[in-house]
């Protein structure tokens, strides 16, 4: 499978997107990291347009084999959409 690396820099914080994997620094702001992820998950279906490796991904399949624990706000995020338990 090809990986995309995309690197956002600014303020101080840096996302790494690795295929559908969003790395982050545990202390990056929780509202950086809830904004983007609720982005992704709300226009998830044109996220799935930028690039052929993510065509097949559902929400629920970017909670499958984590390599990392997820940021505290990225669990809130998924929490309050039902993808994760509290």
């Amino acid at each position: 499978m090809k990986k995309l690396l995309l690197v956002l820099f600014g303020s101080g914080f840096c996302i790494s997107l690795f295929s559908a994997d969003f790395i982050t620094h545990e202390n990056t702001s929780d509202k950086l990291v809830y904004t983007f992820v609720k982005t992704i998950l709300e226009n998830f279906d044109e996220f799935k347009t930028l690039h052929p490796v993510y065509s097949n991904i559902t929400k629920k399949s970017l909670l499958e084999g984590l390599g990392a624990p997820l940021h505290k706000s990225a669990q809130k995020y998924f929490t309050e959409i039902g993808l994760l338990n509290k």
